[in-house]
């Protein structure tokens, strides 16, 4: 009966480590899944995209499209940010209870973009 209980403790240990192996895993391939529409920590977004975030908070950058000046960058109608077209912009980190996320630009006909925070964390 001894030896029993050492087999099914042998069972629970390694389903854990091999449970924190594969999360490890899924987390490592989350992360190279930028081009795919998604990310995991942080997302960029241009005119008229729509992406995922699998993390929060989530580090949202937007990706002005080229041109001349600095625009107002809205984040679901509150000023987020004034970016410089043709430049990267960091919008600051947002949350689940944050989405979605609307992205829209002042004084530049574009289409929104919206990310979407669906971590549980």
């Amino acid at each position: 009966m001894h030896a029993r209980a050492t087999y099914f403790a042998t069972l629970r240990c390694g389903a854990v480590g091999t449970g924190l192996v594969g999360a490890a895993l899924l987390l490592t391939g989350c992360a190279g899944q930028s081009a795919g529409g998604g990310d995991f920590g942080q997302v960029t977004v241009g005119p008229g995209d729509s992406k995922t975030c699998y993390s929060t908070p989530c580090t949202i950058y937007y990706q002005m499209p080229a041109g001349q000046g600095t625009y107002t960058v809205r984040v679901n109608g509150q000023v987020g940010a004034n970016v410089a077209a043709g430049t990267v912009g960091n919008l600051g980190g947002f949350y689940r209870y944050d989405s979605p996320i609307r992205i829209t630009v002042d004084g530049m006909a574009v289409k929104d973009a919206v990310v979407f925070i669906v971590a549980t964390m």
